[in-house]
Parts: C-alpha cells; structure tokens; sequence
C-alpha cells in the first residue's frame, strides 16, 4: 500500500511535463513588427484541397475564389497568378472586384499551340481589367524545366511586348538569368526566384537567410543594373522535413517574412512573396513542405499576423490537456494493477505518459499535414497505434520490475511469424506478439530509412512515431539480455544492418538537427538485432574465406 502513494508525484510529473513541454513549444515567441500594414504582393493558385492542376483541370466555384481572396486581402493588394486560361479569367475578374492588383502570368512551356492560347487570353484580360492587371510575367523557370532555349524565349517574350503597353517580366532561378543574358535583354522587368529552402548542397539557417539573400539579389542586379529587379518568388514553409540548416515552422516562415519584407523595399527591391494559402496538392511533387507556404491554411484561416509575438503552437493548452490525460491513463493503470512498484518505476511511468500523450500529438499532427493517399493515412493512423502499443510495453516492465516475466521472453523470429501468419489461430503467446510488434516497428523503420538516406529530398523524418517504440526495444532488450543469442536469424540481421548503416546516410548536414535524431532512433531500434547481424557478418566473412561456419543452434524464445 505504501507504494501506492508514490503514485500521487508520478501523477503530478506526468501533468507537470505535459504543461512544460507544451507552455514551451506553445508560447509567444517575439519577432520583429512588419512597417507596413501589408505585404506588397502574393502568389495565389486558386486550387483547393487536393486538386491537383498538373493532372487534370479543375473548376473552381466563384464563392470559394472570392473566399480565398477576401482572405488574402488582410495581407496585401495584390496577387501573382501563373496562368492566364482555364479558372484564371475568373480569378482576374473576382479580383478586380475586390480591388486587388494582378501579375498576372503566362504559361510558356514546350507546346506552341497552348503557348499561343495563353498569351492571347493574358492580352485579352489585360485589354479588359486595365485597373487591375499591373504586369506580364511571360514565362515562368521555363528555363529551369529545360522546354526550351534562351534564344527561343526571349523571342516569345518580345513578341507579347510588341502588343502591350503594360510592362513585361520572366521568372526564374538567378542560375538561369546568369546563363542567359539574352532573356533579360527582351524583358522590361528581371524577375528571380529566391527559395533558399530549396538551395543545394545545404541551405541557410533562418538566422543566415537574409544576409545570403541580399547578395544572391545584389549579384543579378549588377549584371543588369539598367533592368528593375523584381522578387518573382519568396518565401519560407510552414512545415515538413528539415534540410541543411533550414528549418521549416510557423514562427520562421513569420520570421522570414517580416524580415524580408522590411528590408527588400528599403534597398528598392520589389516583392511576391509565394504565396497566397496553402495548397495541399503540392505535397505529391515536392513533399510535404510543398503544401505549406501559405500566409493563410487551407481553411483559410490566417497562419500569423504581420504585428506581435508568434506561438509554434498556439492550441498548446488543448495539447497539454491531452497529453495529462493520457499520463494520468497510464498511472491509474499501474494503481489498477494492485502490485507493488518501486519509486523509480512509479516516477518512470509519469514520465512515460507525457512522453506518450505527446508523441501521440506528433503522430497526429503528421497524419493531418503528410499523407495524400489512403494508403499513407493508414500508415501514420498505424503508426499511432504502435507508440501507444509501445506505451504498453514499457508500462508493463515499470510495473512488473526487473522480473518481469516479459524479461524471460524474447521476440519471435521473422520465419516463426510467417508460420503463424499461415496458421493465425494458432495461440498468440507474447513471443509472437512481441515479434509482431518488433517487426512492424523496425522493419517500416529500415524502409524508412533506406528511403531517406538515398532518396530524402522530398521526405519527412517520422520521429516522434518511432520514438516510444525505441525506447521500448531498448529495455526490452536489457531486461532480456541473460537469454542466450541462439540462432542466425537473417532477416533481423539484415533489417538491423540496414538501420544501423542506413542510420548515418540520412543526416544531410552535421548541425541537422531532425536528421540527426532520426539517425539516433534508427540506431536505437537495430540494437536488439545487431547481435543477429554480427552473427551473419561473421557467417559471411567465413564463406568468403571458404570455410563452412559451424552449424547454429535453433533459437529459443518462450511463449
């Protein structure tokens, strides 16, 4: 009974944890005032949810068009579009309504005949909103795309400036402007795109970007110092996987417009920053950063003010609330359990519920913000349900002790569950559900990792899923170490050589914070197989000798 009263601080640890953490990442965090009232002009794609326009093409009810727009008006009076035919005349039209000035784009790709269909509807939106439209951008990272020379350009580009008064613009990466000179000798306006998010090999910390900024803009301004220079696009995400030293969040993509935005203008610097809201379709080509830089959420909800202090997360205390409920979940269990429990555990326990109630959040968040498919909501629907099944492993050795019978138990081997899954009635001892557990766990971790250490540009680091398993594994793994190593056990050796190596290969940049602690997880969760995989090491170092390895016993595990 006495033990039981330790149950009382556990209690308030798991509460206390559950509000520091997320008073922590919820409060207000102080960021230079925007001079302005507003931005001086946005990218708006007038697509909605997961329509995605590289597909197939999508109408769009004027409601939601004056929506959106009415939205977007809070931040500025003007918008940037990209095209100028399907929905778009209709975007010009709601837009001159609400007295919002247009850049309105052309589309110029590899076809002559959509080419043509575009320029002519632009000049005929801009004969028909002279109030409105303010700029032609023909043409934009048509070169990036390689759909066709400079030369060939340029002359497309002189050949709608013949046929209007407005002025005349391209956009593109500063790469593409140095290489072709010519293009910006056709343009009235030399339009770059600065995306230091997407720079290669490693792109600038929030704190550096302003700085590596003004000489990207300085260097294509004295190369054509007679030309107006125009920031086609800017910006920063809102969320998705960190890449070098650039870390995509609400706060720093608030950070980096209020900078941007006060210092271009002083040195006579025009501005679009992209963009307008939020556009979920553009999660499938460029992952889930690509969803997320919106001054608005696809609820069109403003993301931050341009004025004041900004909250990382500003519903911190419905998180708070969850994450000691589910604290308190985990120590009315162990009080339920009616055995006796150390100190250590009782305190162990409060710390595994706030762990647990917030990863339990991540894991959520994930699931509203990456997914596009069915198939990945599943996944990361899973994925919740392992770090709670994870929860419950690591509750049970806090409550049984040092031991527990589940120190006794190893899991089952990959070959002893694919016999069960060929005969699934057969009794479900804890072997086979640990090893069920395991292998869901680690086995999608070394997929996960072998995706991002060779193919991570566009992939996010699931942590915070992983997390809880990890740890789980891990005492699991010292609590059963007195049983013996029997057995070869390839597949675990193979999936745990594929954590641990992969596990180095997916940090792109030393100070990658994210990566790095995906590297650490990955390494955590191939610790209980690394002893499988240096008996195969072993056993395949013998072979290249041409020797036969001594013959291994069959693995024990209880049930």
């Amino acid at each position: 009974m006495t033990s039981r009263l330790f149950a009382l601080p556990a209690l308030l640890l798991a509460w206390g944890l559950s509000l520091g953490i997320w008073w922590h990442l919820g409060r207000p965090v102080p960021l230079p005032d925007l001079p302005t009232p507003k931005l001086e002009c946005v990218s708006y794609s007038p697509y909605d949810g997961d329509q995605n326009p590289l597909i197939h093409i999508f109408t769009v009810p004027e409601e939601r068009l004056r929506a959106s727009l009415s939205s977007l008006k809070q931040y500025t009076d003007c918008i940037r579009l990209y095209s100028a035919v399907g929905v778009y005349p209709d975007v010009v039209r709601v837009a001159a309504e609400l007295d919002l000035k247009v850049m309105l784009g052309i589309w110029i790709g590899a076809n002559d005949a959509l080419n043509q269909r575009e320029i002519e509807e632009a000049l005929t939106l801009a004969h028909a909103h002279p109030d409105t439209v303010k700029m032609l951008i023909v043409g934009n990272e048509v070169l990036l795309r390689r759909e066709m020379s400079g030369e060939r350009l340029a002359g497309i580009i002189r050949s709608v400036k013949e046929r209007t008064s407005l002025p005349v613009a391209y956009a593109d990466i500063p790469h593409f402007w140095q290489k072709y000179p010519v293009v910006a000798e056709a343009t009235d306006v030399v339009g770059i795109h600065l995306l230091p998010y997407w720079d290669d090999p490693t792109p600038f910390s929030i704190d550096e970007v302003q700085d590596h900024l003004r000489r990207l803009a300085g260097t294509i301004h004295k190369q054509f110092p007679d030309k107006p220079l125009l920031i086609a696009e800017v910006g920063w995400p809102s969320a998705g996987r960190t890449r070098g030293g650039a870390v995509p969040s609400l706060v720093n993509e608030a950070r980096f417009v209020r900078e941007f935005a006060t210092w271009a203008p002083r040195e006579g610097l025009s501005y679009n920053l992209i963009e307008g809201w939020d556009q979920p379709w553009k999660r499938e080509p460029e992952g889930t950063v690509g969803g997320y830089w919106g001054m608005i959420d696809r609820n069109l909800q403003p993301k931050f003010p341009l004025q004041g202090p900004v909250s990382e997360w500003p519903r911190w205390r419905q998180a708070a609330l969850f994450t000691g409920i589910v604290g308190s979940l985990v120590v009315g269990a162990a009080l339920f359990a009616r055995r006796r429990i150390a100190p250590s555990s009782w305190l162990a326990l409060g710390v595994l519920g706030a762990l647990t109630g917030a990863a339990l959040i991540g894991v959520g968040e994930m699931l509203d913000t990456i997914p596009i498919t069915t198939f990945g909501t599943i996944g990361f629907a899973a994925l919740g349900v392992l770090t709670a099944a994870s929860a419950v492993l690591l509750a049970t050795h806090a409550i049984e002790g040092p031991s527990a019978w589940l120190s006794e138990v190893r899991p089952a081997p990959f070959s002893r569950l694919v016999e069960w899954v060929k005969a699934p009635f057969y009794p479900l001892g804890p072997s086979i559900r640990l090893g069920l557990l395991h292998w869901a766990v680690a086995g999608s971790a070394a997929v996960v990792t072998l995706a991002l250490a060779f193919d991570g540009r566009h992939r996010d680091f699931p942590t915070v899923g992983y997390l809880i398993p990890a740890i789980a594994f891990l005492v699991h793994a010292w609590r059963s170490r007195r049983i013996p190593v029997n057995g070869a056990r390839s597949e675990e050796a193979w999936f745990g050589a594929i954590l641990a190596i992969g596990a180095p290969l997916t940090i792109d940049w030393h100070l990658n914070v994210e990566a790095i602690l995906w590297a650490v997880t990955s390494i955590a969760l191939a610790v209980p197989w690394l002893p499988y995989s240096l008996r195969e090491a072993k056993r395949l170092a013998a072979l290249a000798r041409g020797s036969r390895p001594a013959a291994e016993p069959t693995a024990r595990t209880a049930s």
